[in-house]
């Protein structure tokens, strides 16, 4: 073995491969699941979208991303973050009313 190798055993596997498709599937059922309590949320961080706006993407993320770009302009990687910030932040405030099971 050469001086400063390791053994095969010894390396670690790479890291997972990054699957934008489960990704979004994983986004898109996380909102699907909670889209009538994120709409007001919605709503309220991007006032251009109307009630019509928001029946139509019937929380599909992407429909909905691609819907606030057209209303606003934003980067669609801006909105992105806002979205996931929205989720995360409904997520917290409704965990702390969950019971705790184990």
């Amino acid at each position: 073995m050469e001086r400063g190798t390791k053994p095969l055993h010894e390396i670690p596997p790479p890291p997972p491969r990054f699957d934008a498709h489960r990704e979004d599937n994983m986004r898109n059922d996380i909102l699907k699941g909670q889209w009538k309590q994120l709409q007001g949320r919605v709503k309220q961080a991007w006032g251009d979208l109307t009630d019509d706006d928001l029946a139509r993407v019937e929380g599909n993320w992407d429909q909905l991303v691609g819907k606030i770009e057209e209303r606003t302009g934003q980067m669609r990687m801006d909105i992105e973050n806002r979205l996931s910030d929205i989720v995360d932040q409904y997520n917290e405030s409704t965990a702390v009313n969950r019971p705790v099971t184990e």
